[in-house]
C-alpha cells in the first residue's frame, strides 16, 4: 500500500471511531435518563406500595369491626328470640287465668 491509500484509511478509521464515540456518548446520555425515570418510578411505586399497605391495613380494622358487629346482631337477634318465646308463654298463661272472686285486683277490664 501506498502512503495516500493508509493515509485514507486512517482518516476512515478515524471518522468511524467518531460515530462510534457520538453514539456510545448518545447512549449514556439515553441511560442516564433512563435511571433518572427509574428512580421516579421506583419511588412511586414504594409510595403506591405504602398506600396499599395502608390501605390493607384499614380493611383488615374494618373486617374485623364488621365481624364483631355480626356477632353483636346474632346474639342480639338470639336474645330478641328468647324474648318472643317469653312473650308467647306469658299471653298463653294469661289467657288461662281465671280469677278465683271478683275484686279490684282481679278486674282489670
Amino acid at each position: 500500500m501506498d502512503l495516500q491509500s493508509k493515509l485514507i484509511a486512517y482518516e476512515q478509521l478515524i471518522c468511524t471511531s467518531e460515530d462510534v464515540n457520538a453514539k456510545a456518548d448518545s447512549y449514556e446520555q439515553a441511560l442516564s435518563v433512563l435511571k433518572v425515570e427509574k428512580a421516579k418510578l421506583e419511588s412511586q411505586l414504594s409510595a403506591a406500595g405504602t398506600e396499599l399497605e395502608e390501605a390493607t391495613e384499614k380493611s383488615y380494622i374494618m373486617e374485623k369491626r364488621a365481624d364483631s358487629h355480626t356477632q353483636q346482631l346474632r346474639a342480639r337477634d338470639s336474645q330478641i328470640e328468647a324474648m318472643r318465646g317469653m312473650i308467647r308463654d306469658l299471653t298463653v298463661r294469661v289467657q288461662g287465668y281465671t280469677p278465683a272472686k271478683v275484686g279490684p285486683r282481679d278486674d282489670t277490664k
